[in-house]
């Protein structure tokens, strides 16, 4: 299989960060620029995955860059001509994966005005998923008649009102939603991070907007830091899914899934007492909201995500007993073992005499000292484990 281009995948999929892309770079865009002609095909990454070729030139120096807002129209069809996907005067930015991911490397190569032709193999496509909403097959081949109407530069997340980043920010994250289901995780990660971006309410001019509509904005930002949490915690990266999860129950302190991800996330790192504390949270804050309401159907969710963190509950139960009886056979071993080691440490008077004997005498002290406030310490773990989980989540 051919290797060149960006790091691949699972499903064929391209999942590095966009913010890497080589053909993005002003150097090789004004490399390639050199040999794209007219009514030529270019092999854009050189390796036959991404093909163009101009029908009609646009204006020169108006490509746009990684972040520019474009305004594109055109359609996409397979190589028996049947067509899949159509887009009119769709606005898209470049590197947001709002296309199929071979389109951000074609766009930066494209100029306002400009018609082309593009095929993209699957591997830069719909992958050996394929998409069956639109009637793409596996590890198809597309072809695509492109047409770039405009480029806005210098895109200023700052101008933009919130209703018009609310709709960017919920697109994004509905295209995380998209990738995510078909296990393109890093691309779902990629998503839901520009769609907090847009989301973010820093550096925004509110004075105009509804209560409303900054409700739903909050909102948003709450489901896409959620999602953004998961998708970071299948790939393993629990650091930054503890941040995501923060930034939930900073904007929304009674999100139970957002404690039960972060409950997650703290076992895996091994941090049991924690975990414990903020499910015991969640369970309470469940316990009050279900003598608040009469709601059949509420009543039925309360019922099932009290039973899901009781689970959970027992589960790193039997984690803290595991991991306290592996310490309680360390401190064995370690009280067991004996202070004199051979026939030179038992007489220290013959080989050292009495400053010998007086450091031992010291050192002896030391090691009595360390080990009854180690085992005070385990004494407390053993039989409080509530009243430890507790001091550990009011630390925090």
């Amino acid at each position: 299989m051919d290797e060149s281009g960006p790091n691949m995948g699972p499903n064929g999929s391209n999942n590095g960060d966009l913010n890497s892309f080589e053909i993005v770079n002003k150097a090789d865009v004004e490399e390639i620029n050199e040999d794209l002609g007219e009514e030529e095909w270019v092999d854009i990454l050189g390796s036959g995955h991404i093909k163009k070729k101009i029908l009609k030139k646009g204006e020169p120096d108006t490509r746009p860059q990684r972040g520019d807002l474009c305004v594109v129209s055109g359609f996409g069809k397979l190589e028996d001509d049947t067509i899949v996907e159509t887009f009119d005067n769709l606005e898209v930015c470049v590197g947001d994966l709002e296309l199929v991911h071979g389109m951000d490397y074609v766009l930066p190569l494209t100029e306002a005005g400009e018609e082309c032709q593009v095929e993209i193999t699957a591997r830069f496509g719909y992958g050996d998923k394929g998409d069956p909403t639109k009637n793409i097959p596996p590890n198809a081949k597309l072809y695509y008649s492109l047409t770039l109407h405009s480029v806005l530069p210098d895109f200023d997340l700052a101008e933009l009102s919130v209703e018009k980043r609310l709709d960017f920010g919920v697109k994004r994250k509905t295209r995380g939603n998209w990738f995510y289901s078909r296990g393109d995780i890093s691309f779902a990660v990629q998503c839901y991070r520009r769609s907090l971006e847009f989301l973010d309410s820093a550096n925004m001019n509110t004075n105009d907007a509804s209560q409303e509509l900054l409700d739903s904005l909050i909102k948003e930002r709450v489901h896409c830091s959620n999602n953004l949490a998961q998708a970071q915690m299948k790939l393993g990266s629990l650091e930054p899914a503890l941040i995501s999860l923060n930034n939930v129950l900073s904007l929304d302190p009674n999100n139970i899934k957002a404690m039960q991800r972060k409950a997650k996330v703290l076992s895996e790192r091994n941090e049991v007492d924690e975990a414990i504390g903020i499910l015991k949270q969640a369970q309470r804050l469940l316990d009050t909201l279900e003598t608040d309401t009469d709601d059949a159907t509420v009543l039925s969710k309360l019922s099932g995500d009290k039973k899901l963190v009781q689970s959970e509950l027992k589960a790193l139960y039997a984690k803290l007993k595991s991991n306290t009886a592996a310490e309680k056979e360390i401190y064995k071993k370690m009280f067991s073992k004996p202070l004199t080691g051979g026939p030179d440490d038992q007489e220290p008077d013959k080989k050292s005499g009495p400053a010998g004997s007086f450091n031992k005498l010291l050192l002896m002290l030391g090691i009595t000292a360390v080990a009854l406030l180690t085992a005070g310490g385990f004494w407390l773990r053993l039989y409080h484990p509530d009243l430890f989980s507790e001091y550990l989540w009011n630390v925090d």
